[in-house]
C-alpha cells in the first residue's frame, strides 16, 4: 500500500490498515509505503490479525517523513498463539521533522520487529512500546535511532509483562554520528515477570561519535512487590486481584500514551 499525504495537509482521523491472513498455513508478505510530505500531519494505525492456526506474516513498512511534518504509526500486532510474525519499519526523518511510535505485541508464537529511524537536522523520534507473552510466547523488539545531525532529539520506553514460560527480548541502540553534536537522547526498557519460568532478556546500547552530546539508558527486570500484594490483600483484596491490580498500573503508562 502506498500512502501519501500532500503538503501542509493535517488529517483529523487516522488511518487504519489492517492485514488479516484468511487461510493457514501460508506466507502473507506485505509492504507499505508512507510518505509525509513538509508541514503534513497523519496517523497510521496497522493491525495484523488471523486464524487460530499457524501462517507466518512479513511485512515491511517505509515511512518517509518531510521537513516540519510529523507521523504516528501504531502497530497492533495480536496475530494467533501459533502464529509468526517479522515486521520491520524503516523511517527517514527530514530537517525538524516528528516521527511517533507506538508498538503493541500481544500475539505470535514468535514474534520480532524491528524498527529503524534516521535523524536529520533537529529531527524528533519518540519509540513506545508494550509487549505481553504468556504461555511459551517469544517476543522480540529490535530498534536503532540514528542520529545522523545535530539537535536530535530521541526518547525510548518499552515495557514488557512476561507469564508462564514466554521470553521478551529488546534490543535497543541509539548511534550517535560524528559532528551530530547537541543530541539528547534517553532509553529505557522495564520487564516485569509474572512466573519464576519467563525470561527477559534486554541490550540496550549506545555508541556516541560525538562531543557534546546527552545520551542515557536504563534497564529493569524484576516480579511484582510482595509488599504491594500484601498490602492490597490486607485491604480485602484477593491475591489473584492484586496481582491483576499492579500489572495493569505496571503497563496502563505505555496505553495512556496513546492519544486516540
Amino acid at each position: 500500500l502506498f500512502v501519501r499525504i500532500p503538503s501542509g495537509q493535517v488529517l483529523d482521523k487516522p488511518i487504519q490498515l489492517v492485514h488479516v491472513v484468511t487461510e493457514p498455513e501460508r506466507l502473507a508478505t506485505t509492504r507499505n509505503i508512507i510518505v509525509a510530505d513538509d508541514r503534513a500531519q497523519v496517523q497510521i494505525i496497522e493491525t495484523f490479525t488471523g486464524l487460530s492456526e499457524a501462517y507466518m506474516s512479513a511485512d515491511v513498512t517505509e515511512v518517509f517523513v518531510g521537513r516540519n511534518a510529523e507521523i504516528t504509526l501504531y502497530k497492533l500486532q495480536c496475530e494467533s498463539e501459533k502464529a509468526y510474525h517479522f515486521g520491520g519499519t524503516y523511517v527517514k526523518q527530514a530537517r525538524d521533522a516528528r516521527f511517533n511510535h507506538h508498538n503493541f505485541a500481544f500475539g505470535g508464537l514468535l514474534a520480532r520487529t524491528d524498527i529503524h529511524s534516521d535523524l536529520d537536522d533537529a529531527s524528533e523520534c519518540y519509540l513506545n512500546g508494550l509487549y505481553l507473552g504468556v504461555k511459551r510466547q517469544h517476543i522480540d523488539n529490535h530498534t536503532r535511532i540514528n542520529h545522523l545531525k545535530p539537535h536530535g532529539i530521541s526518547r525510548e520506553m518499552y515495557k514488557g509483562v512476561l507469564d508462564g514460560r514466554a521470553r521478551g527480548v529488546f534490543q535497543g541502540r541509539v548511534v550517535v554520528a560524528d559532528g551530530a553534536m547537541k543530541t539528547d537522547s534517553e532509553m529505557n526498557n522495564r520487564n516485569l515477570l509474572l512466573s519464576n519460568d519467563a525470561e527477559a532478556d534486554t541490550k540496550p546500547q549506545l555508541e556516541i561519535y560525538a562531543d557534546d552530546v546527552k545520551c542515557a539508558h536504563g534497564v529493569t527486570v524484576g516480579q511484582l512487590d510482595e509488599k504491594s500484594v500484601f498490602y492490597l490483600q490486607s485491604r480485602c483484596i484477593d491475591f489473584e486481584t492484586a496481582r491483576n491490580m499492579l500489572t495493569f498500573a505496571f503497563a496502563n503508562e505505555m496505553v495512556d500514551k496513546v492519544n486516540i
